[in-house]
């Protein structure tokens, strides 16, 4: 079968969440389907990256996305009262390119990865239409409107309004929609009533994890390990959280004890953390080796939507791991057996405390997570249903 993917940024290289999950369905679909993908390029230095799609995909059409170019849609999407996370990829040029493929190439199904792509669209007999939301996004602009105050606290809550009625409209459009996690997909189904199948399509996690296995470094001095996009606003809110109100009572009992962040583009907040227990990595081409070199990963994310591939990561790592709530949200872990589980600043400060000084149980707790993640989360496994959906198992095509 023929398949057009579209996506909103070209998922390589697979640095971020979004963009390993899209490379993923790429490469799994490729395995039995001829794929087409066009996507934005939102970072210039991506082009370096097209090559690696090469294998997957019989051709990709990359569109520049400048900064000039997104800040101009914000503004044009508030004066018409737009969602500005979907206006911002709005494009006559893309919408020509998709619809020139799409109506002289046979596609047996379109998939567009985020609710950005869903105006290129093009319905025809016989062809299944898939949507893969990932997150409930709406919900996520709540959560940032939450937390903020003042004009921040507005625009945020400006942006979940207007996505919550784009994404009912979307549901009314496709033939399917794919969220990361039954909890995603549980919400949506909840919030918009949509009339198509609403399908959980995990994310999974690289069998190089799962091979490598972690074990307790030689350094006695304590590394607790973060990573992720550090210009992501929930990702900024964790490590600051962390360091000013979970840190020090950690160092208060291991005074060695540092923070090391993996994660490029660190936001200014972030930066100014540096030193006092908390090192910096930047961008890490390769996170294997610095995980190893971890005594603990933490995952204190506050504000979390989906599935946290960090977390997947590190607990197929069979690393000791110590998260809130929030972030083990749509994971099938057990708190308590495969790691533990703390909301509150001293609660996770005692669990990490209690981690350290019993590196045996956190050794036992991490090959549990491993063996876990092993019978679960591999990527062949948890991309299924979406074959299945491509193939039209419980989807009609309009």
């Amino acid at each position: 079968m023929e398949i057009l993917f579209l996506a909103h940024r070209l998922p390589v290289p697979p640095t971020k969440g979004e963009r390993i999950r899209a490379l993923h369905e790429l490469g799994y679909l490729a395995h039995h389907h001829t794929l087409d993908l066009a996507c934005f390029l939102d970072d210039p230095a991506g082009r370096r990256h097209l090559d690696d799609l090469a294998t997957i995909c019989r051709e990709v059409y990359a569109e520049p996305l400048s900064r000039v170019q997104r800040l101009v849609r914000a503004g044009r999407a508030i004066a018409t009262g737009a969602a500005i996370s979907l206006a911002t990829f709005h494009s006559r040029r893309f919408a020509a390119r998709t619809r020139a493929w799409q109506e002289q190439r046979p596609y047996g199904a379109v998939i567009a990865y985020s609710g950005a792509m869903a105006p290129y669209l093009l319905a025809r007999p016989g062809r299944r239409l898939i949507m893969d939301l990932v997150d409930v996004d709406s919900a996520k602009w709540e959560q940032y409107a939450g937390e903020a105050s003042g004009p921040r606290r507005w625009l945020y809550g400006r942006e979940a309004r207007r996505v919550a009625v784009a994404e009912e409209a979307i549901a009314s459009q496709v033939d399917c929609v794919t969220l990361v996690s039954e909890p995603e997909a549980a919400l949506l189904r909840a919030r918009v009533a949509p009339p198509c199948p609403v399908v959980a399509v995990a994310n999974g996690v690289d069998d190089r994890f799962l091979a490598t296995g972690w074990r307790p470094p030689a350094s006695r001095a304590p590394t607790l390990c973060f990573m992720g996009a550090m210009d992501y606003r929930p990702n900024v809110d964790a490590v600051v959280w962390f360091a000013r109100a979970v840190l020090p009572r950690v160092r208060a009992s291991f005074p060695e004890a540092t923070l090391r962040v993996l994660g490029g583009h660190p936001a200014a907040a972030v930066r100014r953390l540096a030193g006092s227990g908390v090192s910096l990595a930047g961008y890490v081409p390769d996170v294997l080796p610095e995980l190893l070199a971890a005594h603990l990963f933490v995952a204190p994310l506050r504000i979390a939507r989906g599935v946290q591939n960090k977390l997947l990561q590190a607990l197929a790592l069979g690393m000791p791991v110590v998260a809130t709530p929030q972030a083990l949200e749509g994971i099938n872990a057990r708190p308590g057996y495969h790691l533990a589980v703390a909301g509150e600043a001293e609660e996770f400060a005692q669990a990490v405390i209690t981690t350290l000084r019993d590196p045996a149980k956190g050794w036992s707790a991490g090959a549990a997570a491993r063996r876990h993640m092993a019978r679960h989360y591999r990527w062949e496994q948890t991309l299924a249903p979406l074959a299945a959906l491509v193939a039209g198992e419980g989807v009609e095509a309009r």
